[in-house]
C-alpha cells in the first residue's frame, strides 16, 4: 500500500482529557495545511473552538471516511 493517502478523515477526541484539545487543534491545522478532507466529531468540535470545520454526529460519521483518528482515548 505504498503511496496511499487518505482523502477522507475523521477526528474524535476526549474533551476533558488534558492536552487533548491543544493536540486537535495542531492536528486540525496540520490537516488544513495539507489540504486533506476531514470533519470534527461534534462534542469534539465543542472543546475545539469554532472555525467553520465540517461537523458530524458522533453515530452518524460522513460518508467515504477512510481514516479515523481519536486523540486521548484508549
Amino acid at each position: 500500500m505504498a503511496g496511499k493517502q487518505f482523502k477522507h478523515i475523521l477526528l474524535i477526541g476526549r474533551p476533558h482529557v488534558p492536552g487533548v484539545p491543544e493536540t486537535l487543534n495542531a492536528l486540525r491545522d496540520f490537516l488544513l495545511s495539507l489540504n486533506v478532507q476531514f470533519a470534527i466529531e461534534e462534542q469534539t468540535a465543542d472543546c475545539m473552538g469554532p472555525d467553520g470545520s465540517n461537523i458530524c454526529a458522533a453515530t452518524e460519521p460522513p460518508k467515504g471516511v477512510d481514516l479515523i483518528i481519536v486523540v486521548g482515548g484508549d
